[in-house]
């Protein structure tokens, strides 16, 4: 994704260097000066999170987009 858009976001796991956390958190604002570029990433970000959980046989909960 921050090939088409520059993302500012940050991921919160389990605080441990090589220990698999058994839930991660990705959270952050996408702003633009475009309402439809700030629609685009929300889209995409939503698509990369759905195809990593389903890669890892997971199930996202994805919270309110809001413009």
């Amino acid at each position: 994704m921050s090939r088409e858009i520059d993302p500012h976001t940050g991921i919160e796991g389990s605080g441990a260097y090589n220990v698999m956390a058994a839930e991660a958190r990705l959270k952050g604002k996408i702003r633009s000066g475009h309402e439809s570029t700030c629609q685009q990433a929300c889209r995409r970000l939503r698509q990369v999170v759905e195809g990593l959980a389903s890669s890892h046989n997971a199930t996202p909960e994805c919270g309110p987009q809001t413009s």
